[in-house]
């Protein structure tokens, strides 16, 4: 999935990890392309696939009040509802 992003993307893979939200397993991905970056966030929950995704030029990844900002978007994703497979 990884390749697929980055392609369509059209930038460079910065960073990919393992990520616990909420009790679910994840993974979070760093793109950078010219003067922007994209931290996208995916899990798969049941039959479901959620993607969170943020957004930004990065001299504004830089500012402290930027980063809170995109923080407190990820913090706030919650699975409230689950498939019964």
């Amino acid at each position: 999935m990884e390749k697929q992003l980055v392609e369509g993307f059209g930038g460079k893979l910065i960073s990919s990890r393992e990520i616990t939200v909420n009790n679910l397993q994840g993974r979070e991905i760093t793109l950078e392309k010219i003067d922007e970056r994209q931290i996208v966030r995916h899990f798969v929950v049941g039959s479901r696939l959620y993607w969170n995704v943020v957004i930004m030029r990065i001299a504004d990844f830089e500012r402290p009040e930027m980063k809170a900002m995109a923080s407190k978007f990820f913090e706030s994703f919650e699975v409230t509802k689950t498939d019964k497979k």
